[in-house]
């Protein structure tokens, strides 16, 4: 199999593969090599959003691989080019009742995805915050950077909790197989979140300096969710998130899908203003330090 492999003309898959280079074939199966991948999508980055979340589903390749068959296969059966949770809820675009969809049928279709979900999925994380409540800390607190729409929501202070989150939920659990995330296009956010990444790694290995750290995958991707289908099953786990969360209910969605939903194991992180208040202080501490060493530098 890995002799007729195509090496070069993928990274993504060679990275995966590379594990299996050497390895005796009939041990390809074992459990101990097998990589996970985490998918993440984003919900509440509108304005007028209670919550801010993050979250998405953790599984091993090999299922990612056969859920995006039958998610693919599913969406095909019911003619729809993708699936977005905001969508399905509130009869739009891809179920917009010209299209022919009713309650019935959507129900029934946001029940047959959630099963695909529950029935592929290993675990799933999350990471949230109250939007007012970050703005309170966080915008109150100057940067070197001039604020605008892409760095003065949540985004990066959630990426890098669920992160760092997921982390130390491997040291305490013994978990040793490594896991790359994948995350929803976000055009801007890239390139600074990349960067930050590595200032994780630097704080992961501060935090736990006798780690083994093989739950560290590659450097974060960011995907459009239209290719890569578990994107999909991310969206509708943070938009129920957000909106269970927010207003205490979750609308159009069935005690099916909901059932399917919550049989998953779910590691949440949430963040209320005392935490947010710590944070807050703490880098008010390095901020003092960093303008004393350097008192021309600029801060916005």
């Amino acid at each position: 199999m890995l002799s007729k492999h195509p090496w070069g003309l993928n990274p993504h898959v060679d990275i995966i593969l590379e594990s299996y280079v050497g390895l005796r074939p009939d041990l390809y199966d074992g459990q101990q090599i097998m990589t996970l991948q985490c998918y993440i999508d984003d919900s509440g980055s509108e304005p007028l959003s209670k919550y801010f979340v993050l979250a998405g589903y953790v599984s091993k390749v090999g299922a990612w691989a056969k859920f995006s068959e039958e998610w693919s296969e599913r969406l095909k059966q019911s003619g729809l080019a993708y699936f977005k949770m905001s969508e399905a809820m509130g009869w739009t675009k891809e179920f917009s009742k010209e299209n022919g969809w009713d309650a019935k049928s959507i129900e029934n279709e946001v029940n047959c995805l959630s099963k695909i979900i529950a029935d592929n999925c290993k675990s799933c994380i999350s990471c949230r915050v109250e939007t007012s409540m970050f703005d309170k800390y966080a915008l109150a607190t100057p940067t070197m950077i001039i604020r605008n729409n892409t760095n003065q929501n949540p985004y990066y202070f959630l990426y890098m909790r669920l992160i760092s989150s997921y982390w130390a939920h491997c040291e305490k659990t013994g978990i040793k197989e490594r896991c790359d995330f994948i995350f929803d296009k976000q055009h801007g956010y890239e390139r600074r979140a990349a960067e930050l990444y590595y200032s994780l790694l630097e704080d992961n290995k501060r935090e736990f300096p006798k780690s083994h750290r093989s739950y560290i995958g590659s450097q974060p991707r960011w995907e459009d969710d239209k290719e890569y289908l578990p994107i999909q099953a991310a969206d509708m786990l943070a938009w129920l998130l957000r909106r269970f969360k927010s207003d205490k209910n979750t609308g159009k969605l069935s005690q099916q899908a909901l059932k399917n939903l919550l049989s998953i194991e779910h590691n949440p992180v949430f963040h209320p203003e005392s935490h947010l208040n710590m944070a807050t202080e703490r880098l008010k501490g390095d901020i003092k330090r960093i303008k004393q060493a350097n008192p021309f530098m600029k801060w916005y």
